[in-house]
């Protein structure tokens, strides 16, 4: 099954609000002339059904999801503010409202022009009391709404929600988490419900939405909010990236399939069940970042392996076996590596030594020891001598020819390397440098003098649909 269209865009139905269709059959002086004669007209602006184009309003019939995907100054951010509106008329309403960070949060979907502030007339009006984890909403009637951060998944596990808006999710640091752990809060009421609103991004998160039968889907260009924008915004910013790839994203919220220029595709990934113990070389390789803190880019750990070469192979096929890619000291990504290590049962780590050089497997060294572990750590230092483009293609290569299997759950390392473009001074991200190096260390591009030392015996035979039989 597949997500369903929003009804309103079926073709051949109106395409704009209730309002703009009075003006154009009877002109703005006679319309205005008509609210001029009542004594709510200053209560249009809150009168959503007559402002909102079709597809801004929310689907009828039973869904769970639905999703307004838009281009730039499309209608998003008040469309989901008129669905939580509606949804706090409820008194034990318990809504969570997530954006990309704290501030994304506050300035656009709670301040901003189009935020729930602004939507809500002075009557219905929350009062907000600000927190350390955001800050939570409470309505005259005693609905709540929480603050959340795509920033900080782990903020929305202490929460327990009816419904939740979810602003610009694909654009999350960390959109996988934050969105498991969203499920998990949803839970209270009878049948939970919530609304993404989104600049599309082909991540592989927002194809497997596309997929739900619980989900609502409908689109909206920034052309279609057209009356409500500055005119010279349209001859200078969307006349630009018109007829553009990024324009189909940014203007028309077009869900797009690839990123030019990427090396990986959707396509290229394989699923199999592969144990450690079928491989005759299991090794970590850790990508450490510059610095740590808020801020920071995460430390990739990948591990995988390599298996053992059947009858008439020709050439060997490899194995990724998680990935445990962290934002933290480098105490803490150190720890967490080791554990990867212990987890797969691997016999070596290969480290990336530009950023830190022997501070990198100092560091290592230092919590081995820390953690109670006898003996030293098998290390393979590895320097980037050659860009990273060229260290990337021959291992996506490797995935062209069907030669990679990842296991479960490596969503973030398969959406870096799709959403990679490769260009000139674009930096790879955490987790893809972590898998390149690993795959090129562990194939004859690498030191295979090193790796080879380590090779075992496997105690049992790879998955057959592992190795495309």
């Amino acid at each position: 099954m597949a997500a369903r269209v929003h009804p309103s865009q079926a073709p051949g139905l109106p395409t704009t609000s209730l309002l703009q269709r009075a003006v154009a059959g009877v002109g703005w002086q006679a319309v205005e002339a008509e609210l001029a004669k009542r004594a709510d007209r200053h209560a249009l602006r809150y009168s959503w059904p007559i402002l909102a184009r079709p597809e801004q309003l929310a689907p009828p019939g039973d869904w769970t999801w639905w999703m307004l995907s838009g281009g730039r100054g499309s209608g998003k951010t008040r469309s989901g503010a008129e669905m939580v509106r509606v949804w706090a008329r409820d008194s034990t309403a318990r809504i969570g409202i997530l954006g990309k960070t704290p501030d994304d949060v506050r300035r656009d979907l709670l301040e901003g022009p189009s935020g729930l502030m602004q939507v809500c007339p002075p009557s219905e009006r929350p009062t907000f009391q600000a927190s350390i984890s955001g800050g939570e909403l409470t309505w005259p009637n005693g609905a709540k709404a929480f603050l959340l951060s795509g920033a900080h998944p782990a903020g929305i596990r202490g929460v327990n929600l009816t419904h939740a808006w979810v602003d610009e999710l694909p654009h999350f640091k960390y959109p996988r988490l934050a969105w498991d752990n969203l499920g998990f809060a949803l839970r209270l009421g009878r049948h939970v419900q919530g609304v993404i609103t989104t600049t599309p991004l082909a991540i592989k998160l927002m194809h497997e939405l596309m997929q739900r039968d619980d989900l609502v889907y409908s689109r909206a260009s920034t052309y279609a909010n057209r009356a409500n924008l500055a005119e010279n915004f349209f001859r200078t910013i969307i006349a630009k990236y018109e007829g553009t790839r990024f324009g189909r994203q940014e203007i028309h919220g077009e869900l797009l399939e690839d990123v030019p220029g990427a090396l990986w595709k959707a396509s290229v990934f394989r699923l199999a069940d592969v144990e450690p113990d079928a491989l005759e070389v299991v090794a970590v390789a850790i990508d450490p970042a510059a610095s740590s803190g808020e801020g920071a880019a995460e430390t990739g750990i990948i591990s995988g392996g390599r298996m053992p070469r059947l009858r008439g192979d020709t050439f060997s096929r490899f194995a990724l076996l998680g990935d445990a890619s962290l934002q933290g000291s480098p105490e803490e990504w150190a720890r967490a590596a080791i554990d990867e290590y212990d987890r797969v049962g691997a016999t070596l780590f290969v480290v990336e030594v530009n950023q830190g050089g022997e501070m990198v497997s100092s560091t290592i060294r230092s919590a081995w020891q820390a953690m109670g572990r006898s003996g030293a750590p098998r290390i393979h230092a590895v320097h980037a001598s050659k860009g990273k483009r060229t260290r990337a293609e021959p291992i996506s290569a490797l995935y062209e020819q069907g030669r990679v299997t990842h296991v479960a759950g490596m969503t973030g390392l398969e959406d870096q390397m799709t959403l990679w473009s490769a260009t000139a001074g674009e930096a790879s991200p955490d987790r893809l440098d972590a898998a390149v190096w690993l795959l090129t260390e562990l194939s004859d591009e690498g030191d295979m003098g090193k790796v080879g030392a380590e090779v075992r015996t496997p105690t049992r035979a790879p998955p057959l649909r592992s190795i495309g039989m």
